[in-house]
């Protein structure tokens, strides 16, 4: 749900923002922040069906000084789900790996005027940058702009107007081209953002090191799951190869420069009738994460299959999760619904020897009879 309308509903949860967030009034930014990750996480992970989502979404950028933007807030954009604009379509590219978070406002924060040694005066436009729950602020000549316009034309089939270049600006410093620019930025990335991309130009532009921040939100979130969703005796446990969490922890820890891992892998704890592996113990082949931190790393990296026990070995009886049960349950309906459309329609056509159902004659006839009936029709 976007952004109410009307100005008294902004107002009002503006005044009971603290009460929104359901923390102490006079509460740190950190705090505010670790909130929202989990409030964000219960929503996309399906935790918890909050139905006010948008409400605290507005109450956290009102607390956080953060200017509301004309968009839909999502509670899945703290997940890097955007691939680079410059990824190819292959799935083993390790560019596709590249990812980034939804997660990001501009605003402009102010003009000033500055002037190097034997040139003319110009003006740098202050940014506020706001990318996954972190601020940081930049500062851009329009001449910046125009290269990221240039480089952008190259790669994007459409592309908003690039507000056009005047002598008088570098005199006179009107609110409505700063205002100009960061809209021109914006519309950019809600274009991209509309399709599941992001452009590594306007990272580099906003001096965003996604890529850094993803390991740490990614680490943040777990954390965060942890707490708020642990594995609990009795639930249902999801089995992850012990060789693929170690290269995430790795990646998370930045160890050696470590890139994010590929999509999850568990078939080397399967053999090649889907049982598993002989003599595979914990946490040396195998760990267990909870519903809602498997579902997470899903989430980002795709992968499978999925093994689910009732407990925490992968030698127990398997159970479906309710994701998994749904979807035998729907494979069924669906199954039955067309075998009894079939049998209805055979039976309708007059074949009811199976033999004679599946010869070269029966389809003949049934073809002529089909175009009987329409002939008859018209």
């Amino acid at each position: 749900m976007g952004i109410p309308t009307a100005l008294d509903d902004i107002h009002g949860i503006a005044a009971n923002a603290w009460d929104e967030l359901a923390i102490p009034s006079g509460s740190s930014v950190d705090r505010i922040v670790s909130v929202y990750r989990e409030i964000c996480l219960k929503r996309a992970l399906g935790m918890e069906l909050d139905k006010e989502f948008f409400k605290k979404a507005v109450a956290y950028r009102f607390l956080n000084s953060i200017p509301l933007a004309r968009k839909e807030y999502r509670a899945d954009d703290i997940l890097p789900l955007l691939h680079s604009l410059d990824a190819t379509g292959d799935m083993s590219d390790p560019s596709r790996s590249v990812r980034a978070c939804a997660m990001l406002d501009v605003s402009i924060g102010c003009m000033e005027r500055a002037q190097s040694p034997w040139q003319l005066p110009y003006v740098n436009y202050v940014i506020n940058v706001h990318y996954c729950m972190r601020k940081h602020v930049v500062r851009r000549r329009y001449s910046e702009f125009l290269a990221l316009h240039d480089s952008l034309m190259q790669k994007l089939p459409v592309i908003p107007h690039l507000p056009a270049k005047s002598w008088r600006y570098k005199l006179v410093m009107p609110s409505d081209r700063a205002r100009d620019l960061v809209l021109y930025l914006s519309r950019i990335i809600q274009l991209l953002t509309y399709r599941k991309l992001f452009s590594t130009d306007i990272m580099a532009f906003l001096e965003i090191d996604y890529c850094t921040l993803r390991s740490e939100e990614e680490a943040l979130s777990a954390d965060a799951l942890n707490r708020i969703a642990p594995v609990l005796d009795g639930s249902i446990v999801f089995l992850v190869d012990s060789s693929w969490m170690t290269q995430w922890r790795n990646f998370v820890l930045d160890k050696d420069g470590m890139s994010p891992p590929g999509p999850i892998s568990n078939a080397d704890l399967l053999d090649d009738h889907g049982r598993p592996k002989k003599h595979m113990v914990v946490p040396r082949h195998y760990r267990f994460l909870s519903a809602a931190a498997w579902k997470f790393f899903r989430l980002i990296y795709r992968g499978g299959p999925e093994i689910t026990r009732n407990t925490k070995s992968i030698y127990a009886p398997r159970v479906f999760s309710p994701e998994m049960a749904c979807l035998k349950v729907q494979t069924f309906v669906r199954g039955f619904l067309a075998r009894s459309h079939a049998h209805r329609r055979r039976h309708a056509m007059g074949f009811r020897r199976p033999i004679m159902e599946r010869s070269f004659e029966a389809m003949e006839t049934l073809q002529l009879t089909e175009r009987k009936q329409a002939t008859t029709k018209s």
